[in-house]
């Protein structure tokens, strides 16, 4: 089961999907969406920037002088922790990214 990570999808934030636990689609909220969760608390200490996980889709808003390549080294490193049956990360372009967004939520792309 892999964790899928765009940087291309916004210019400003580093998109990415964690896969369910039965490998079939991926997790709406793996960070409690609104509420503060023990997940949340591990990413908030091991980041500044802000979270969103609401709607299946999660992103990190980048922070004015951050490094891209070093959040998402970061990242990377923070999903194989957090989740251990991450088998392991796939980078995607922005319309590949767009498709599993739809694929996820059973809708069809409209591009």
């Amino acid at each position: 089961m892999e964790a899928i990570i765009s940087t291309e999808y916004s210019y400003k934030e580093i998109c990415f999907l964690v896969p369910k636990i039965n490998g079939k689609g991926y997790l709406k909220s793996p960070f409690g969406g609104h509420h503060f969760t023990k997940r949340y608390k591990s990413f908030k200490d091991k980041f500044e920037n802000d979270l969103n996980d609401i709607d299946g889709m999660c992103s990190i808003d980048i922070i004015f002088g951050d490094n891209k390549d070093d959040v998402v080294s970061r990242l990377k490193t923070f999903l194989l922790k957090e989740f251990p049956y991450i088998t392991g990360i796939r980078i995607v372009n922005s319309d590949e990214f767009y498709a599993l967004i739809c694929q996820n939520e059973g809708m069809r792309p409209s591009l």
